[in-house]
C-alpha cells in the first residue's frame, strides 16, 4: 500500500493541474465563432439584426412581481415560416441588461436562442436547441410574449411585425379569432 502513495500524490497534483482554467486560443475563438454563424446560416439567419438602441425598445408587463423590466426591440421583429423572431433585454433593478435575439413557435410552445449580446454592442452568436417554455413565472418572459402579445389563442403566430408591435405597444393581442 505504501508503494501505491507516491503515484497516488502524483495523479491528485496532476489532475489538480488539468482541471485550473483552460485558456483557448485567439485562433480557437475565431474558429468556434464561425462554426456558430455557419450553424446560424444553416438554420436560415443570414444576418443577425442590428443590435437594439434604447430609445426604440418596448417595455412590456411581467406582472407585479417582476423584478426585472422586459422590453423588445420592435425593429427585430420579423415573422415567418411559423416563428416570430425578436430581440429582448431584460434589465435589472440596478440597471444591468442582458439581451438576446430569440425566437418563438407558437404551435408547439417552445423557444431558441440565435444569440446573445455583449457589453461593447455586439452579437455572440449562441444557437440554442427548441425548447419548450416553462409556465408563466416573474422571470419567464418566452411564455408571457407568447400568451399576450406574439400567439393568438389557436396557437398562430400574429400575422405580421406590426401587429406584435401594436400589441406591445397596447398591452397584448386581442384574443378574437
Amino acid at each position: 500500500m505504501k508503494r501505491f502513495f507516491p503515484l497516488g500524490l502524483f495523479l491528485a497534483v496532476f489532475s489538480s493541474t488539468a482541471q485550473q482554467q483552460y485558456q483557448k486560443s485567439d485562433w480557437e475563438e475565431r474558429y468556434e465563432e464561425q462554426l456558430r454563424e455557419q450553424r446560424l446560416q444553416e438554420e436560415g439567419i443570414k444576418m443577425l439584426p442590428a443590435f437594439p438602441k434604447k430609445e426604440n425598445l418596448i417595455e412590456f408587463d411581467m406582472g407585479p412581481t417582476a423584478d426585472f423590466r422586459f422590453f423588445v426591440d420592435p425593429m427585430s421583429l420579423t415573422v415567418s415560416d411559423g416563428v416570430v423572431r425578436y430581440t429582448v433585454v431584460a434589465r435589472s433593478p440596478s440597471g444591468v441588461e442582458n439581451v438576446a435575439y430569440e425566437a418563438l413557435r407558437c404551435d408547439v410552445r417552445q423557444y431558441r436562442m440565435y444569440a446573445t449580446g455583449r457589453a461593447d454592442g455586439t452579437w455572440a452568436p449562441r444557437l440554442t436547441p427548441w425548447r419548450d417554455y416553462p409556465r408563466a413565472s416573474s422571470t419567464d418572459w418566452h411564455h408571457t410574449l407568447a400568451r399576450d402579445y406574439f400567439c393568438q389563442s389557436n396557437r398562430e403566430p400574429v400575422r405580421t411585425p406590426k401587429e406584435a408591435i401594436d400589441a406591445l405597444r397596447h398591452g397584448g393581442l386581442l384574443k378574437t379569432r
